[in-house]
């Protein structure tokens, strides 16, 4: 057997790069570093680590659309959290399988793990963490037909958590589902308003996948301003969303992104 430094060592040096693949949208490679990495991290015995490449393992299934895999690995990975008491990467898994069920539509077990990540978000301090939960809870209301005002109100006290946090990819959900609720409102100027700046800082941010994402409203926008102008039932615009709003997890995976910004 290997010296048990030098390992630990590959180990970590394989995770980072792993890591850096995924976010750079290079998946085979990603999948390819993760599954050496567990492997080390399983011969070493280091139990976190093998939760960590098991995440990234998950992480480049979801984007791939390998749903169930992509729930299977993480779920794993989220028991091996728990094993170890990593209050941080228990965030992370319940916040991604949130997110996954979400998709899925199972809601109600989406919400159960939703409210966990966010009471550990809470105890940990980690004020981005508790906006990104927050956020998820709001996008759920939305799509279970909540009114329109109430969700607009949990949106906007997100947007400030956000601010205060100088988060920009989080502000710029935000102005995305505020321009999915005004839309619903039928307020089609201040929805144009909303959708345009979450394009903006998505551009801002430069990297690949938020120019993916901000592509992707704009074309939601100019989709849904046809049908909204010719339609005046809100259940025309909620059915247009829900057949638009997918390409986000097979497309763009923002928010399997923000597991990752650590």
């Amino acid at each position: 057997m290997r010296e048990g430094a030098a390992v630990s060592v590959q180990a970590k040096a394989l995770a980072a790069a792993g890591k850096l693949a995924f976010q750079q949208g290079d998946y085979d490679q990603a999948e390819k570093l993760a599954g050496e990495n567990l492997g080390l991290f399983r011969e070493i015995g280091d139990t976190r680590g093998s939760a960590l490449a098991l995440e990234i393992l998950g992480m480049v299934a979801w984007n791939r659309g390998n749903l169930s895999s992509a729930q299977a690995l993480l779920q794993e990975a989220l028991a091996l959290y728990k094993q170890t008491n990593d209050k941080e990467g228990m965030v992370n898994s319940l916040f991604a399988l949130a997110w996954l069920l979400r998709s899925q539509g199972e809601y109600n077990r989406a919400r159960v793990l939703c409210e966990e990540s966010l009471a550990l978000s809470g105890d940990l301090g980690d004020m981005r963490r508790v906006a990104d939960a927050k956020l998820l809870m709001a996008q759920m209301l939305f799509d279970t037909q909540a009114a329109p005002t109430i969700v607009r109100s949990q949106v906007e006290d997100v947007l400030v958590l956000y601010r205060r946090v100088e988060d920009k990819e989080g502000i710029a959900a935000c102005f995305h589902l505020l321009g999915q609720i005004t839309l619903l409102q039928g307020e089609t100027e201040e929805a144009r308003s909303w959708f345009e700046q979450s394009v903006a800082l998505h551009k801002e941010l430069g990297h690949q996948a938020g120019l993916a994402w901000a592509g992707l409203s704009q074309v939601w926008h100019e989709s849904l301003w046809l049908r909204v102008t010719t339609s005046r039932h809100v259940t025309a615009t909620r059915r247009a969303w829900q057949e638009l709003e997918p390409l986000t997890i097979k497309n763009c995976s923002s928010p399997v992104r923000r597991v990752w910004q650590w």
